[in-house]
């Protein structure tokens, strides 16, 4: 269990990917919920949800939507850090961590 993530608020934007590895969404939904956080969203789907702490940047494919791109712009206006999957990783106990990456989505490239 990591402190780290206890009591923060989370949004995500992008595909989750680490090495190759692409996690799902409720994955990292349930990682962050059995860690003391929350996943957070917005209700009009744009912009950053107040509250939110931590702005996890996926990656974008070729047709990224106008939606991440405002996540990402609200984000770095309201100066909320924006994390790569790893530094997410980061904020993970190694037990978390290593769950987490071996439950990797196995139909993904």
């Amino acid at each position: 269990m990591s402190n780290k993530i206890r009591g923060k608020q989370f949004m995500f934007t992008g595909t989750f990917r680490y090495r190759g590895i692409r996690i799902t969404r409720d994955r990292i939904i349930a990682v962050i919920e059995q860690n003391g956080g929350r996943f957070v969203q917005n209700e009009n789907a744009r912009g950053i949800a107040a509250g939110t702490d931590f702005l996890i940047l996926g990656e974008w494919n070729a047709r990224v939507k106008d939606i991440d791109k405002s996540k990402l712009s609200d984000a770095q206006a309201k100066k909320i850090p924006v994390l790569t999957p790893e530094q997410f990783l980061d904020l993970l106990s190694p037990e978390d961590r290593n769950t987490l990456l071996a439950q990797r989505d196995p139909l993904a490239a």
